[in-house]
């Protein structure tokens, strides 16, 4: 919220997640099926954001041609927010069954936020409101870490 208000300027945000999907199939003319888990890890550094009253935006790329972007948006109509999250780095395995989506958004909440999201000096934790087709649902460990300092 500090972001949003101008009280706080992210300097950067660094997203580090693994995630873990099975997933069961026929191979054609095997009546058998086939049950592949795939385990998929990955980081990105955040840097540069757009940001206005009622969201913020940001876009990374990890240097390997794998990107992700982030939105933490407001509704001021009824005062919920939620976060977005595109992870282009998992399309690969989308395409082949795993993981649903590459989009993930979480449920729209209103303040006070839920007691599993909070910051603390591990970074931003959103521990609920994932729907099984969101990607965080997968996720072993999904780390959110702000670098952040008070705006003068």
């Amino acid at each position: 919220i500090g972001v949003i208000d101008g009280s706080i300027i992210v300097d950067s945000i660094f997203i580090e997640f693994e995630l873990e999907d099975v997933s069961t199939y026929y191979l054609l003319g095997c009546p058998d099926p086939v049950t592949d888990t795939v385990i998929v890890a990955n980081s990105f550094m955040f840097q540069y954001f757009e940001i206005d009253p009622t969201h913020w935006y940001g876009f990374a790329t990890n240097g390997g041609g794998d990107y992700m972007d982030i939105n933490f948006s407001a509704n001021i109509l009824n005062g919920t927010y939620a976060w977005f999250f595109y992870n282009h780095s998992i399309a690969e395995f989308t395409a082949d069954g795993f993981f649903h989506s590459m989009g993930a958004q979480s449920s729209w909440v209103s303040l006070p936020f839920p007691e599993d999201w909070y910051l603390d000096e591990n970074g931003i934790h959103l521990e609920s409101g994932w729907i099984s087709s969101a990607w965080p649902y997968y996720a072993n460990y999904l780390h959110i870490l702000p670098y952040w300092h008070y705006a003068e």
